[in-house]
C-alpha cells in the first residue's frame, strides 16, 4: 500500500469512527423522513389535482386505492364516494373517478382517443413463457388496430348468429345434466357454478367446435375457472400500483428462478389450436381435405393464412380473448338475471306468462332462438335491468388524459391524469335513472324509444367506443338463449330464501351462494 493510499484510508477510518452510531442512525432517519415528506407533499400537490374532492388518504398515496380494491368491495365504495363527493372524485394522487354518464362519450367515444393506462398490461398473459398482449389489454392503439382489424367482422351480430346451432347443442346438454343431477334426484344445485359451466362450454364450442366439458363433468375442468379468478385478483389489486408487477409477475429474475407457466385458459386454447393444426397437417400429407369446421378457430386460421405477415402469437391472443370475452363476464350477467328474478316473484311470473303466451301463439321453437327471445319484451327489460344493477366489471375503465389536459364537469384535469368511469356508479345515476336507481324495476325499460335510448347511453356493461368488449354479441346470444329456455324447463327455488347472495369484486364482481332446488315443469 502506498503512503498516499494509507493516509487516505486512515482519514476515512477516522471520519467513520468519529461519527457516533446514534448520530448516523439519526441522520438516516431524518433523511428518510424528509424524503417521505417530500413524496407525500408531491403526491398531494404535484399532480395539479388538489382542487378535486375525494377521500383524504387517497390524495397522499396509491396505497389507499390498493387496499380498497384488495377488500373486494371497490364497486360498492365507488357508489358511496360519488354520492358523497360528487361526479368527479380523486381516488389517488394521479387518479380521478368520474361518475357522470354524460362523460362516457368524452372519455370512451370513438373520437376521444384516450389511451388505456398502465393498469392493463398487468393482465398480459403468458404463452410458452412469453408475454402475449391481448386485444383487451394492450395500451398500444396501433397494435390494437392491427390485432382487431382482421377479425372485427367475425364479431358482428349477423356473423355470430351463424354459431347459434353450436350454442343450441350446449343448451340441450345443460338441460339434460340439470335434469339428471338435480331435478330427478332432489339434490340442490349450485346455480352460480352451473351458469359459468354453461358460459365456458358455449364459447369453447363456438371457438373450437369442442366443449371444455364443464357441463358434462359437472366441475371446473383443469382449474380453468379458478385460474381466471386468481388472475382477476392479481390484475385488480396489483394494477392499482402497476410498478409492483415488474417486481413479481413480469420480473426477469422471478421468471428465471420460477419459469412462467401458461395460464389454464391459455394452455387450453393452445392445446386445441395445436390439435387443429396437427389435423390440418395430417390431412395435407394424406392428400385428403380436412373436415371443414364452422367455428372461430377456422376463421382465425383462414385469416392467418391470408395475412402471412401477422405474427403467430396473434392466433394465440385471438383464441384466448375469445374464451375470456364470452365466459366469466357472461356468467356474472346470467347469475344476476336469475337472482333478481327469483328474488322478485312478480317479475318472474310476468316473464313466465310472456313465455306461455308466445308458446300459445307458436312463436317459440323447441330450443328458443335468439331472435325469438328478443321478442319477449318484459324478459328483455329484466335482462337489461339485471345488467344495470349488477354489471360484471367493478372497477373504473382507466384512460389517460392527453397532454393538453381536459375539463370534466368544471374540473380541469392535467395531461397524464388517469381517469375512468365505473359502471357501478354511472348505471345507478339518479339524474338518469331516477331516485329509485338502486331498486329493481324492469318496467323502467318499457318506455318510449327516446327515454330508453337515454338510459342505454348511461350503460357501460360492455364498455364503450372502439375499445368496447369485442365479444358482446356472443355474450348476448348466450344470455338470451339460455334464460327463457331454463325458465321454461324448470321451476327454481332458493335453498336458503332468507339469505342474500355473496358478491366480491376483483375486476369482475363475482357472485356465490346461489344454491337452488330444481323441479321439472310440466307446464307454465
Amino acid at each position: 500500500m502506498s503512503k498516499e493510499t494509507y493516509e487516505l484510508s486512515s482519514q476515512l477510518g477516522g471520519l467513520v469512527s468519529g461519527v457516533d452510531i446514534t448520530e448516523l442512525f439519526l441522520i438516516l432517519t431524518v433523511t428518510g423522513f424528509l424524503a417521505l415528506l417530500y413524496a407525500t407533499y408531491y403526491n398531494k400537490y404535484g399532480y395539479g389535482l388538489n382542487h378535486v374532492p375525494g377521500p383524504w388518504l387517497g390524495s397522499f398515496s396509491n396505497i389507499y386505492r390498493f387496499l380498497r380494491v384488495a377488500k373486494g368491495t371497490a364497486h360498492l365504495q365507488d357508489i358511496n364516494l360519488h354520492r358523497k363527493y360528487g361526479s368527479v372524485v380523486r381516488l389517488a394522487p394521479n387518479v380521478v373517478s368520474i361518475g357522470d354518464p354524460k362523460a362516457i362519450q368524452k372519455i370512451y367515444g370513438i373520437t376521444a382517443n384516450l389511451p388505456k393506462s398502465g393498469f392493463y398490461p398487468v393482465n398480459y398473459t403468458y404463452s410458452h413463457g412469453k408475454l402475449v398482449p391481448g386485444i383487451f389489454a394492450t395500451t398500444d392503439e396501433g397494435l390494437h388496430r392491427k390485432m382487431k382489424r382482421p377479425i372485427a367482422n367475425l364479431y358482428s351480430m349477423s356473423s355470430v348468429l351463424a354459431y347459434e346451432t353450436l350454442v343450441e347443442d350446449t343448451v340441450r346438454v345443460m338441460i339434460d345434466q340439470l335434469d339428471k343431477r338435480f331435478a330427478s334426484t332432489g339434490q340442490p344445485c349450485d346455480l352460480s357454478s352451473w351458469l359459468q359451466f354453461y358460459a365456458f362450454d358455449v364459447i369453447s364450442a363456438a371457438t373450437f367446435s369442442s366443449r371444455v366439458g364443464f357441463i358434462d363433468n359437472g366441475e371446473d375442468v383443469g382449474g380453468v375457472m379458478e385460474g381466471i379468478w386468481s388472475r382477476f385478483k392479481y390484475f385488480a389489486t396489483i394494477g392499482q400500483m402497476p410498478w409492483l408487477d415488474k417486481f413479481w409477475d413480469k420480473s426477469p429474475l422471478i421468471n428465471t428462478l420460477f419459469p412462467a407457466k401458461s395460464s389454464p385458459i391459455a394452455a387450453f386454447a393452445m392445446n386445441l389450436t395445436g390439435k387443429r393444426l396437427e389435423e390440418l397437417s395430417a390431412s395435407e400429407n394424406n392428400e385428403k381435405g380436412a373436415t371443414k369446421k364452422s367455428d372461430f378457430l377456422s376463421k382465425f386460421l383462414e385469416i392467418k393464412a391470408k395475412h402471412k405477415d401477422l405474427p403467430d402469437w396473434y392466433l394465440t391472443s385471438w383464441t384466448i380473448s375469445n374464451m375470456l370475452a364470452g365466459s366469466d363476464t357472461t356468467a356474472i350477467n346470467l347469475r344476476a338475471i336469475f337472482y333478481y328474478l327469483l328474488r322478485h316473484p312478480h317479475s318472474l311470473q310476468r316473464v313466465l306468462d310472456e313465455i306461455k303466451e308466445a308458446e300459445a301463439e307458436n312463436r317459440l321453437s323447441e330450443i328458443i332462438t335468439y331472435n325469438e327471445s328478443k321478442t319477449l319484451k318484459y324478459l328483455d327489460a329484466c335482462i337489461k335491468e339485471s345488467g344495470r344493477l349488477h354489471p360484471s366489471i367493478g372497477l373504473p375503465l382507466e384512460r389517460v388524459v392527453p397532454p393538453g389536459g381536459m375539463e370534466i364537469n368544471g374540473h380541469r384535469l392535467p395531461g397524464g391524469t388517469i381517469i375512468g368511469i365505473n359502471a357501478w356508479t354511472c348505471q345507478r345515476d339518479y339524474n338518469v335513472f331516477g331516485e329509485d336507481a338502486d331498486e329493481w324495476k324492469p318496467e323502467r325499460w318499457l318506455v318510449d324509444d327516446a327515454r330508453a335510448n337515454e338510459m342505454s347511453r348511461a350503460i357501460l356493461l360492455f364498455g364503450s367506443g372502439h375499445r368496447s368488449c369485442i365479444g358482446k354479441h356472443i355474450s348476448l346470444i348466450e344470455i338470451y338463449k339460455i334464460v327463457p329456455q331454463l325458465l321454461r324447463e324448470f321451476e327454481f327455488k332458493f335453498v336458503h330464501p332468507d339469505r342474500p347472495w355473496t358478491t366480491i369484486g376483483f375486476w369482475a364482481v363475482r357472485q356465490t351462494d346461489m344454491d337452488v332446488w330444481l323441479q321439472r315443469r310440466t307446464k307454465l
